[in-house]
């Protein structure tokens, strides 16, 4: 069920956008750090309801390794290779820019994201825990399959009704070319990557995170090519903020979706770690091998609620004080920066402030999400 905090984040997104569509006067600090903030807090407190439930799922009710359903966790190899594909695919878009046209790849990319925001629609009707819902996922139309791009899952009804409702949103989008409905969408897609995309430990996380400050740095700093298909694009890429409505046609600042989900991963394992943390690891062991895996998922609901979250605090502070810094570096020198820069340094830099502090650094590096969901997690802390 959504709670109070869900509630509230939501109605920061949408107090902000609404404001922001009659003034331009929002502080752009303010404006960018809360709404950005918004989306991660959402996806990462989610991620944690999917943590419980993809535990749940193997051990409550015995169904394990559906193709396409549950969380997706990095492995090494996908984070040495995450900087690769990403530069490439940056590439290709501006290299299409370049010599095709942004007219063609606009309407291309558009489609796609179509089919990504029926994902985030989903999970997010879904996440209200409606029995209409639940059921209109239950009913299957037909099975689909396609070897080449690895599909092979059950289409439902909710799979049909969310594809509706995202493309019905595209084409509003593309009708009104309303900066709100490009918030809409990118406000979507950035809080299912959130929820649903898992690091499975800090080794991945350190890894890719430093990999994509350098990553970040080049293309901004070495190249036009970040800020050349940023600009470019009329896709929900980005979130975008209104800096003067008196000009013909009105100013937007932006920040990209890879600065919100990129980092909002992260933090959402320092989230979903605080929680694991908290717990008697010995008497949940205990439990699980008893068998009474659903005492367990009893306690993972209460710490979720109740926990202390040291290390996700520390990330949001240090989040909070990284972006602001983008934000007056940007206005002061009056050039796109490459928000990771700032970013990363925030984000590691409280994780191992606060494992210094609780001398924590060898259960932070030894942590793993995957072992712990496959029942493995026999070591106290």
């Amino acid at each position: 069920m959504v709670d109070l905090v869900e509630i509230g984040c939501f109605a920061t997104i949408v107090g902000l956008n609404t404001a922001g569509f009659f003034s331009d006067k929002i502080p752009l600090q303010v404006n960018m750090t809360l709404q950005a903030l918004a989306i991660i807090v959402f996806g990462a407190k989610r991620s944690v309801m999917e943590l419980i439930k993809e535990f749940k799922k193997i051990h409550v009710d015995k169904k394990a390794g559906v193709e396409g359903e549950g969380i997706e966790t990095m492995t090494k190899d996908d984070v040495m290779q995450f900087p690769l594909y990403a530069g490439g695919t940056l590439c290709c878009l501006y290299g299409l820019i370049k010599y095709v046209g942004k007219e063609i790849v606009n309407p291309l990319l558009l489609a796609y994201m179509g089919l990504g925001g029926s994902v985030s629609i989903k999970a997010l009707l879904l996440s209200t825990g409606m029995p209409v819902f639940e059921s209109l996922d239950s009913k299957v139309l037909f099975h689909l399959k396609i070897g080449f791009m690895e599909i092979d899952q059950d289409i439902t009804m909710l799979d049909i009704l969310s594809l509706v409702i995202s493309y019905i949103m595209v084409g509003i989008y593309i009708l009104t070319k309303s900066w709100i409905y490009n918030n809409i969408l990118a406000t979507l897609l950035s809080m299912n990557a959130i929820q649903m995309l898992f690091l499975g430990n800090f080794k991945n996380g350190f890894g890719m995170l430093v990999a994509l400050f350098f990553y970040d740095i080049f293309f901004v700093f070495g190249t036009d090519v970040m800020l050349t298909v940023a600009k470019s694009i009329d896709a929900p890429i980005k979130i975008l903020f209104p800096t003067d409505w008196s000009e013909d046609p009105a100013k937007f600042s932006l920040l990209g979706l890879g600065d919100i989900v990129i980092p909002g991963i992260f933090m959402a394992m320092c989230l979903r770690y605080d929680i694991l943390r908290s717990l008697n690891v010995k008497a949940v062991n205990r439990l699980a091998e008893k068998g009474e895996a659903g005492e367990v998922v009893t306690m993972l609901r209460k710490a979720s609620g109740n926990a202390p979250t040291p290390y996700f605090n520390g990330c949001v502070l240090g989040y909070i004080i990284a972006i602001i810094i983008t934000v007056v570096v940007m206005l002061v020198f009056e050039h796109g920066q490459p928000a990771l820069l700032y970013l990363v340094p925030g984000c590691l830099g409280s994780v191992l402030i606060n494992a210094l502090r609780f001398g924590e650094l060898s259960s932070i590096w030894d942590f793993s999400e995957e072992n712990f969901v496959n029942d493995e997690h026999a070591k106290d802390k």
